[in-house]
């Protein structure tokens, strides 16, 4: 049983970094701040949260030291670490600075959160946003096992409490959206309410993406599996 659960977390995680290499494979860290002497600053999270050993506390450190009126936060990420998530989340609302998020690409999971802590939320008009129920692994025991969920429920209803606020669906059915792992195009995020404004693209291209981690990515908006990722 253990050595399953352990494949298992194995096989999540290869899946998750897989995705992440598929965003910038040589990245090396998930943020960037463009801080000018006059205009608006430019944040960029273009990766998964948390990855590369930067934790919040290096973003919120970089991002409330923004002085200038106006943030520009651009959001391009498949989530990542819940907490280091909320961190940002409430960093970027306690800021004094108006805020507007645009989601260039993806805004899945903890981003598709962090994303809707701006005063303005614009997406591109070939971009998605994802909500789901938050998950983890646990190797332990069933009390191990049974403290996890509880703390994974409390999680989800934060979750829940956030989209609720952010958009004109109720509760019921921001609960159901979750526990499906729910992608919606622009249309449908501004439709939903999670955003104020859609964004053309020139070129009109649909972007693909590789969402091979998750349970039920927009067949259309996928990089076809191989056999490997199947097996």
């Amino acid at each position: 049983m253990k050595t399953q659960l352990f494949n298992h977390m194995k096989t999540r995680y290869e899946r998750f970094k897989k995705q992440r290499m598929a965003f910038d494979p040589g990245a090396t860290t998930w943020y960037s701040i463009q801080a000018k002497d006059k205009g608006p600053a430019d944040v960029y999270i273009y990766d998964a949260i948390g990855f590369f050993g930067i934790e919040a506390e290096a973003f919120v450190k970089d991002f409330d030291a923004i002085k200038a009126d106006k943030i520009n936060l651009r959001i391009n990420s498949p989530g990542g670490d819940v907490f280091d998530g909320m961190a940002i989340f409430n960093a970027i609302k306690r800021h004094p600075a108006k805020v507007t998020t645009e989601i260039d690409g993806v805004a899945a999971s903890m981003a598709s959160l962090i994303a809707l802590a701006g005063d303005t939320v614009n997406m591109s008009e070939l971009g998605l946003f994802m909500i789901h129920e938050p998950f983890s692994l646990v190797l332990g025991t069933a009390d191990d096992m049974r403290s996890e969920a509880d703390l994974l429920d409390k999680i989800a209803d934060q979750g829940v409490s956030i989209y609720q606020a952010s958009s004109n669906l109720t509760e019921m059915e921001i609960m159901a959206a979750m526990s499906a792992e729910t992608w919606y195009t622009a249309e449908e995020a501004y439709d939903a309410g999670f955003i104020h404004n859609i964004v053309e693209n020139e070129s009109k291209k649909e972007q693909i993406y590789d969402l091979s981690m998750f349970d039920n990515p927009p067949v259309d908006r996928c990089v076809p599996a191989t056999e490997r990722d199947v097996e």
